[in-house]
């Protein structure tokens, strides 16, 4: 747990900025999965076929899928 507090940064400042917005990335990945994703109008929208839920990323619909509507009585056990 210590390890994790000393690794984040808890400034917010990273060495990845994106060039539409200017927020910062400690990862390349990561700003790469944000101009993909969450930037600009060109904003994907992943919709869920099951209830019409709206997700911004299409790996966080497929969980909800899994979760909700592919096991639905797991949410109570859990």
């Amino acid at each position: 747990m210590i390890n994790h507090e000393l690794s984040f940064n808890v400034s917010g400042i990273g060495d990845y900025q994106c060039t539409k917005c200017g927020k910062r990335y400690k990862n390349q990945s990561s700003l790469s999965r944000h101009i993909r994703y969450g930037c600009g109008p060109t904003k994907l929208k992943c919709v869920c076929p099951h209830c019409g839920r709206i997700y911004s990323r299409p790996d966080t619909l497929a969980d909800h899928v899994v979760r909700i509507h592919t096991y639905p009585n797991l949410t109570s056990i859990l």
